[in-house]
This record gives C-alpha cells, structure tokens and sequence, in this order.
C-alpha cells in the first residue's frame, strides 16, 4: 500500500473533488488537457489465488501528440486529487516503456509495459556467476539489478536448502522469478512505486485515487480525463 500524500483522504472522501493525471515520457509532460484515456491493467490482480507468475503491467496511454515520440521511450505516470483551489501532491503510478505506436489523426496510441518485461532476457550471461545451485534470495537481488529496479521491502523469500535454484541452463529471468513465486506461495510484480514485489498483491491493488469500490470512482471521478482512468484490478486505498 502506498503512503497517501497529505490532504489524499480528505479529497478523496469528498464528491466534489477530481482526479487528474501527469504523464511524462522522455522528460516531457503531457497534463489533463494533453490525455484522452489512460488505462493500467496488472492482470496479477485478477485472481490473487494463483500463485507462480511474474506479470508486467501494461499500460494504454492515447494522447495529443506534439512532437515526435520514440519507440521505447521511457513513461512516468503520476496521479494526485484536487478539491476546490487545494491539491495533493502526485503519487506514482508506475514506470513503463513504450512498445507499440498507432498514429490515429492528431492522437497516438501508445502500449506500453513496466520493467518486468525485461526480465524477458535470459539469466546466464557473461556476468552471471557460476556457482550453482543458488539461494533463491541471490538470483532475486541479482535480477532486480540487471532490470534496474530495487526490491520492495515488504518481500519475503525463503532460505535454505529448500530455497534454492538450479543452475538456469535455457531459462529466463522472468522464469526464474516464476519459479521463485511457486516455491514461496505468491507472485511478482512491479509496484506503482518501480519495486520488484511479491507481496500477495496488495502493493499494486486499487485504482489511481485509492477509492474501495469501482461504483465510488464512477460517481466521484468525473473529472478524469479519459473513458479508462483507473486500474481493472481492485483493492484499497
């Protein structure tokens, strides 16, 4: 769960107040006016009874586009409340990358994935140590490394003989992380705050402003900008 921001509550609890987002993507923003819809989708969240995945979040951004931008350029979303002349400060909403582009008119659709795609890649390389089998613990830190991320102090992994991974011959990170989650009974994720977590997915839960109950967001967030505005995923603020 996110630290909320002062004044976050308040605001929230209040149905006069607006949500609004803040979208950066290679150090340029792109505000309210800038947006047509913003969707997060963590299908991690869907069914938290399975355990053994490792999600990458997907986010679907379409704007006004002002200038040109890159194929995997980086995209910073951010999010805060506004209620009368006071505003929150923006929290985050997640990391992501570009992946895909569909110029329509003056908009552009952009498909985008957080930093577990990465882990796409596979574990044994020129920098990869050789001394197998390893503590699950040290392929963890390892990979939050090598896709440039920290780990969530919330997450807690097993130790011992029975926490270890043979060497990964053919396999990827994202496999490892996999098998990783079976053997601790949960599910990895990157949380909203760019943290490699397993923590049974209350870290990534809940839509941008915090509310409880998608029917609450409808009625009190109004003012978002865009059909799509929260997270498919559910959980409080």
């Amino acid at each position: 769960m996110q630290k909320r921001p002062k004044g976050w509550e308040t605001a929230r609890d209040d149905p006069n107040h607006i949500g609004e987002l803040l979208v950066t993507i290679d150090g340029k923003q792109y505000a309210a006016q800038d947006i047509v819809s913003c969707e997060i989708e963590r299908n991690l969240l869907e069914n938290t009874a399975e355990v053994g995945n490792a999600t990458a979040a997907v986010l679907t951004l379409e704007i006004n586009q002002g200038e040109t931008i890159q194929k995997r350029a980086k995209v910073v979303v951010q999010y805060r409340l506004m209620l009368d002349d006071a505003r929150t400060d923006y929290i985050p909403k997640g990391t992501y990358w570009i992946n895909t582009r569909e110029k329509d008119g003056r908009y552009l659709k952009l498909t985008c994935y957080d930093a577990m795609l990465m882990a796409q890649q596979d574990y044994l390389g020129d920098v990869t140590a050789d001394d197998w089998p390893q503590q699950e613990t040290a392929c963890v830190t390892e990979i939050a490394q090598r896709i440039g991320v920290e780990i969530d102090p919330r997450t807690q992994i097993g130790t011992g003989d029975n926490h270890q991974v043979s060497m990964p011959v053919g396999r990827t990170m994202r496999e490892v992380l996999e098998q990783i989650a079976a053997a601790n009974g949960g599910n990895w994720c990157i949380t909203p705050a760019g943290k490699l977590a397993s923590p049974g997915g209350q870290a990534a839960a809940g839509a941008f402003c915090g509310h409880r109950r998608r029917t609450a967001c409808r009625k009190r967030c109004a003012g978002l900008r865009g059909r799509a505005g929260h997270y498919r995923g559910t959980g409080g603020a």
